[in-house]
């Protein structure tokens, strides 16, 4: 038999900002960084955290894991999964664009594309169901 078991643990998230004060210095924590963004890792947008921020910061978890819920899969570990291709491009101020082919996924269902604006590019994220298709965004987005 197989079970998917799922757990958690606290993640300590730094962040260096400039302030007068501990009031100010929280205030510009949380206008610099307020949440923590789902990447792509593992098989899929729900595997890997990460930070997408012009901000100094970084994430550690050290703690010990809590496992709470057991559920038992039946027969393949993961079914029906099917194959997604992440393409991530992003804009500067100047209008350069740089785009590539950065994940690969095994999922259920397609990843939902993003998008994230900091203060000096915007940064999409969009997902394909085939290679091929993937890499024609990516030629189309390089031409503008």
């Amino acid at each position: 038999m197989k079970f998917k078991v799922q757990g958690t643990t606290t993640v300590d998230v730094y962040v260096e900002v400039e302030a007068r004060n501990r009031e100010e210095a929280l205030a510009a924590a949380f206008t610099s960084l307020n949440c923590l963004t789902a990447f792509c890792g593992n098989g899929g947008t729900d595997r890997l955290i990460g930070i997408s921020s012009d901000v100094q910061a970084s994430i550690k978890a050290e703690e010990t894991i809590r496992y709470d819920t057991v559920e038992e899969t039946k027969g393949n570990d993961i079914p029906d999964q099917k194959t997604f291709w992440g393409v991530t491009t992003s804009i500067d101020d100047r209008g350069h664009v740089v785009s590539h082919i950065t994940s690969k996924v095994h999922a259920e269902t397609m990843p939902v594309s993003t998008f994230t604006s900091t203060k000096r590019r915007d940064v999409y994220v969009d997902w394909f169901t085939s290679e091929e298709e993937a890499g024609q965004f990516v030629n189309d987005s390089k031409r503008g």
